[in-house]
């Protein structure tokens, strides 16, 4: 997403990566000697960015991955980086109305991702999601859902291009566990996707 974000030449591009190896990944794709751009390690949730200081923020799949604390806290620190009239978009998980009515369905889902994926997973319901920016100030400008289609082969040729994605598949073909773990992760991908959406959210800080 960050090479698709540069490739448009924003004036401005800050990045905070909590990674080391993928601020590393990012600062390849920088020109370093454009002070405007830049990649740092950081906290979501205490970024060290002065007050209203963007115009559009973005997070990807981050806040299904955090706690309640943080996921509030990260939402928060976005509301207080933007600037006026700023967008966020935000591209996450979230649970069908019918898992979370349910018995045990919604807990299933997310003990099968938290051990597919070897992180705690915290998905929600769309109206939920929806709650939690609202509760930090921010208004929807659009929602947006699509099916879970993570690590399906059509996804990964979208998402990565032809070259890209014969490059992910060369790596599995010649790397063992990579692979092992990566087709674990589809096998849960899909026992789940019944239950689940993707959902894409542009939230608007008001002027």
């Amino acid at each position: 997403t960050a090479q698709l974000v540069l490739e448009q030449n924003p004036a401005v591009y800050t990045a905070v990566e909590r990674d080391a190896s993928a601020t590393e990944i990012v600062q390849k794709w920088l020109n370093v000697d454009n002070i405007r751009r830049r990649v740092f390690n950081g906290s979501a949730q205490q970024s060290g960015l002065p007050d209203a200081c963007a115009s559009v923020l973005y997070v990807e799949a981050m806040l299904t991955m955090a706690s309640t604390t943080h996921r509030k806290q990260i939402i928060e620190e976005a509301f207080r980086v933007l600037e006026p009239g700023g967008r966020f978009a935000l591209h996450e998980v979230a649970l069908t109305q019918a898992t979370a009515n349910a018995p045990g369905e919604a807990d299933h889902v997310r003990k099968t991702l938290t051990h597919s994926i070897h992180h705690k997973v915290h998905p929600v319901l769309i109206n939920q999601w929806i709650a939690m920016l609202e509760e930090a100030g921010f208004e929807i400008q659009k929602q947006k859902t699509a099916p879970m289609t993570l690590l399906e082969p059509s996804r990964i040729i979208r998402d990565e291009g032809l070259l890209g994605a014969a490059r992910f598949l060369f790596r599995l073909l010649t790397r063992g566990p990579e692979r092992r773990r990566v087709l674990e992760m589809r096998r849960a991908f899909r026992s789940v996707r019944p239950h689940m959406t993707a959902l894409s959210l542009i939230a608007v800080k008001p002027s």
